[in-house]
């Protein structure tokens, strides 16, 4: 069996041979080819994995930063007052029962308190109930993520937090003053 059987009349193995003469790193060429190939895919594969993960914990900060609004929200609206600390948010009667539901869980060892809600979220538990009262909410930062976040929380649920605090002061009428960027 003649190996030039398996190609087109008229294909010029001379020329073939002479290529492969005259080229004597064709193999090297397309081993850096394949090397180069494989190291842009693995180098993607990093990329969109970073992205992804970065992604989600920014969500998770999300979720965890407004059901802590919605939480100390809950606080001012019961007892007139900024929370002092986790232990007077944990102390809430719903605060287990809304955390279980967030977490997708109503059997949570943990009676229902997200573990991982602290260390998502940030509070400034010295902050002044007045400043908040009237601050604009773009400016708002008494409660804010731990780590990568997307910025959508600050609006409508700061400003009914603001407005449960502006209630427990008796300022009604006070309304935010206006975002000025520095």
């Amino acid at each position: 069996m003649n190996p030039e059987d398996d190609f087109p009349p008229g294909f010029d193995f001379r020329a073939a041979r002479q290529w492969k003469r005259r080229n004597p790193y064709r193999r090297r060429v397309i081993l850096a080819l394949a090397i180069f190939a494989i190291g842009a895919t693995v180098a993607v594969g990093l990329i969109v994995d970073e992205a992804v993960t970065r992604a989600l914990a920014a969500e998770n900060n999300l979720h965890a930063t407004v059901f802590t609004i919605r939480l100390v929200d809950q606080f001012v609206v019961e007892n007139g007052r900024w929370p002092r600390s986790w232990q007077e948010l944990k102390s809430l009667k719903s605060a287990a029962k809304n955390s279980a539901i967030m977490c997708g869980s109503d059997d949570d060892p943990l009676n229902g308190w997200r573990p991982d809600l602290e260390q998502r979220g940030a509070i400034d538990f010295e902050v002044d109930l007045n400043t908040i009262a009237t601050q604009d909410p773009r400016a708002f930062i008494a409660i804010r993520p731990i780590g990568p976040l997307y910025y959508e929380y600050r609006y409508g649920l700061v400003a009914v937090l603001q407005k449960s605090v502006r209630t427990a002061l008796g300022q009604e009428a006070a309304t935010p003053a206006p975002h000025q960027d520095p």
